[in-house]
């Protein structure tokens, strides 16, 4: 399948980035596009086209948007996804054991068909998230909403959760990969089911550089999958072996560790352990 992806808003720090509560240490632009990174990452681990059309240059709201739109209808895919944070007036910046929950905005299309498709697919994104322990506020349709009407693909609007709720804070934090796995997993069209955390037998590159020599390193030792080491961080590996500089700082502790001072010398020390 084909996806185009992106982050609502411009970056922190610019005119339009979003809703930000610095009491909970959230911003919403922050990440929109951390999840729409990693989002896009798992739809092409999977074997789906997948394009981050994030905007990082609007001048106001409204460029934002119009910038977005344009950028998504320059591809021609499936699907037009975009990823926001929540916020309300009702603020709980203590948390009351309650978190308020994921919702997903969808076009409520005169062509019936189409609007089904976004419906069910906003549904399934609801349901996986809550999966995770987000209170499921359902698929919504609307018309007012700019992304929704302009893009030419169908098109959903995920608003992951309440950046105003602590608890929906604490519970976003500690489930960052899982809910982007969880949404990549109902754009596939498919119900969120938690993966294992561990791995075995890995190379562990960052970069096109290194990521040469670590494909040499895969031909010799051809029992060992070949990995970017930030696809793959947080998680628990037995038999690794790091490949440059840029793994070694995503994975410091690892015990093997093919690092030169520059490209080279790394390609030299593959060499060297291979032989």
């Amino acid at each position: 399948m084909k996806f185009n992806i992106s982050a609502g808003h411009n970056p922190d720090g610019k005119i339009a980035c979003g809703t930000v509560n610095n009491t909970l240490n959230m911003k919403e632009s922050t990440e929109a596009r951390y999840q729409t990174k990693k989002v896009v990452e798992y739809l092409k681990a999977d074997g789906n086209h997948a394009n981050n059309c994030t905007v990082d240059n609007g001048t106001g709201q409204t460029d934002v948007l119009n910038k977005l739109v344009a950028k998504h209808n320059s591809h021609s895919v499936d699907w037009d996804v975009s990823i926001h944070f929540n916020d309300t007036d009702k603020k709980d910046l203590k948390g009351d054991g309650k978190n308020v929950g994921v919702e997903v905005w969808y076009y409520n299309n005169t062509n019936t068909a189409k609007r089904e498709e976004c419906r069910k697919k906003a549904e399934l994104v609801c349901e996986n998230l809550s999966k995770i322990g987000f209170k499921n506020r359902g698929a919504k349709p609307t018309t007012s909403l700019k992304f929704l009407r302009k893009t030419n693909a169908k098109a959903i609007l995920i608003e992951v959760c309440f950046c105003s709720d602590a608890d929906d804070v604490k519970l976003y934090k500690s489930s960052r990969d899982n809910i982007a796995r969880a949404i990549a997993d109902a754009l596939e069209g498919k119900k969120y089911v938690k993966r294992d955390n561990k791995m075995d037998k890995v190379i562990a590159y960052v970069g096109d550089v290194d990521e040469v020599a670590a494909t040499v390193l895969n031909w010799k030792l051809k029992d060992y999958i070949l990995k970017d080491a930030n696809s793959i961080k947080g998680k628990s590996i037995t038999n690794l072996i790091v490949v440059g500089g840029g793994a070694e700082k995503v994975f410091p502790a690892a015990k093997t560790k093919l690092v030169g001072k520059d490209r080279f010398e790394t390609v030299q020390k593959v060499l060297d352990y291979i032989k």
